[in-house]
């Protein structure tokens, strides 16, 4: 775990640790994979921008990138069920500003926001994506079972609206 302490209070990384353990637990249940260990950089949006712009060609913050490992083609010949345990399956990203931000404009706690996205992160690197709409919408659903497991609302549901259009 790379942690950028100028981005990063430390208060928000320690009481994310055992959260995020969890959710990768469940996550690995939830989806039958072996126990994993994931690498992490918890940095700045100076440096997630830098990623976002070198590895996708987008020239801008995002809140978290996933990096899986591609070893796949280094395996050894085993059947699947023990590679899938062999495997290290990458690193994941996430920017505290955007972070931040997008937990303030959304009315989420940091946490649970932080949680998200790493659960989003790990089914990026479980071999789910969000590019077609079937493919989001089976991502989505995975998250909001694992996020529910956590106990953590759902980060797709909006909050009702009242007559003037104002969020309640």
């Amino acid at each position: 775990m790379v942690i950028d302490r100028q981005s990063w209070p430390a208060d928000v990384i320690d009481a994310a640790r055992p959260a995020l353990t969890r959710a990768t637990d469940i996550a690995c249940e939830v989806f039958g994979w072996p126990c994993l260990e994931i690498g992490a950089l918890f940095c700045g949006d100076d440096r997630i921008r830098e990623l976002n712009s070198t590895f996708r060609g987008k020239d801008r913050p995002t809140n978290v990138l996933s990096f899986p490992s591609g070893d796949e083609d280094n395996m050894p010949d085993v059947p699947v069920a023990d590679q899938l345990a062999m495997l290290a399956p990458g690193e994941i990203a996430i920017a505290y500003e955007t972070l931040k931000t997008e937990a303030a404009q959304d009315s989420k706690p940091v946490g649970d926001h932080l949680t998200h996205l790493w659960v989003h992160g790990l089914l990026h690197l479980m071999g789910h994506d969000h590019q077609a709409d079937g493919e989001a919408d089976l991502m989505e659903a995975g998250e909001i079972r694992v996020l529910a497991l956590l106990g953590i609302a759902n980060p797709y549901a909006h909050p009702p609206e009242s007559a003037d259009g104002e969020a309640v």
